[in-house]
């Protein structure tokens, strides 16, 4: 968008973006209740503080399109491609294609398989979108839907089944508590997630280097967690009333059945139509940054992406992302741990560093750190298949020690 974005455009295309799966946010406070507001909204919001005070601006004021070009005028061409790789494949649509599916399968009774390959069609036609302003129109609808959506949804709960007398009375004990029944690793793992997916975001990455200046960016990030904060409020409260009413045994489609016996038909109708819009925003989002991360790569060399190289990158995409969800039986809490978990443990520390020290590691150093526990951290997390996060904190804390060791050993006292 040539450097032009605006401060409302940038807001709403942030918080749209960044927040595109209802059912998943839900289905986690229907399981753990309180739980949800602090795994997927408050350590969201420190993340994204920390990047808008210290990160927004120093990419927004760059020369580069992207974090794999950073790392290149870093540590070197090699390791720009390794960056590339491992964000391509992090930045894949899962867990956005597995919340569409579940809308799907819920609406018209579609098997979960049957669900997946029908929203891989619609991924692809999201790949044949070409720009970040398309991706924004789409933005723009979901973000005036999704919030109203919602406060009526929210409203209909009060009005028939109750205020927070109601929801004191019906749910488990478990439900009122920060951890939801959960351990301490668990919620440590989603800390690390947030942090992860905050720096490491191309979604984040995208908006400030469009937008029209440092301060454009960092604002925008700070206005963008004020909405934030009302989503997960009204999102935690959605999955509460659904355990309340529900009970137990719902926990794929439990906001979906809620809204079906709560809401007129009308009413039922229009936020079918906003979860729809926010499934498809998010990954209309995320199947644009994938493929903007290689086009960028291209671009760079002075070389255009032919048609073909386009096609087979989108088609890469959205089969790619599906094979993956499928394996994962729409538990959305997995897929966000488990997928996110080797990101974290091998880039978080390595790239924050060369944010910030040009100097800390060297071209080779960096390449190895990031690799090897990139490997060995995805070995281990997928033969466990576990979201405890033991393996994944064990992994971080190792590679943030190595490098910050190699750092220092290389600073001249």
């Amino acid at each position: 968008m040539g450097r032009a974005l605006p401060l409302p455009g940038l807001v709403i295309t942030l918080v749209s973006s960044w927040y595109g799966s209802v059912v998943g946010a839900t289905q986690i406070a229907y399981k753990y209740g309180i739980y949800n507001f602090f795994a997927l909204g408050v350590f969201w919001y420190l993340s994204a503080l920390i990047f808008a005070i210290f990160i927004a601006g120093k990419l927004s004021s760059s020369k580069v399109l992207s974090l794999p070009e950073y790392v290149k005028d870093v540590h070197g061409p090699t390791a720009e491609k390794l960056v590339l790789i491992l964000m391509f494949i992090k930045t894949l649509p899962v867990p956005y294609i597995m919340a569409l599916s579940l809308i799907v399968s819920a609406l018209f009774g579609f098997s979960e398989g049957v669900a997946l390959i029908i929203v891989m069609i619609v991924g692809l036609l999201m790949c044949a979108r070409g720009s970040l302003k398309a991706v924004m129109l789409v933005d723009f609808m979901q973000f005036i839907t999704i919030f109203s959506g919602m406060a009526i949804v929210l409203y209909f709960c009060v009005s028939k089944l109750g205020g927070l007398d109601y929801l004191v009375a019906n749910l488990p004990e478990a439900h009122l508590t920060v951890g939801g029944g959960n351990d301490y690793h668990k919620m440590m793992l989603w800390f690390m997630v947030a942090l992860s997916s905050t720096v490491l975001s191309p979604i984040f990455h995208q908006r400030c280097f469009a937008a029209k200046t440092p301060g454009t960016a960092k604002v925008g990030i700070m206005i963008s967690i004020i909405f934030w904060i009302i989503s997960d409020i009204l999102t935690t409260l959605g999955g509460l009333y659904a355990r309340a009413h529900l009970g137990e045994g719902h926990d794929a489609h439990a906001y979906l059945q809620l809204m079906s016996e709560i809401l007129p038909p009308g009413v039922l109708g229009y936020m079918i139509a906003a979860m729809l819009i926010t499934a498809v925003s998010a990954l209309d989002s995320y199947t644009f940054a994938s493929k903007s991360l290689v086009v960028n790569y291209y671009n760079a060399r002075g070389s255009a992406i032919t048609v073909r190289v386009y096609l087979l990158l989108s088609l890469i995409i959205a089969c790619g992302s599906t094979l993956i969800a499928m394996n994962l039986h729409g538990d959305l809490e997995k897929a966000w741990l488990l997928f996110e978990s080797a990101f974290i443990a091998s880039l978080l520390f390595p790239v924050v560093i060369s944010l910030y020290s040009k100097h800390g590691l060297s071209a080779k150093q960096f390449f190895w750190i990031v690799a090897v526990t990139f490997l060995a951290t995805a070995i281990m997390e997928f033969q466990q298949l576990s979201t405890g996060g033991s393996v994944v904190l064990i992994a971080i804390a190792l590679n943030a020690l190595v490098a910050l060791g190699i750092m220092l050993s290389r600073l001249k006292l």
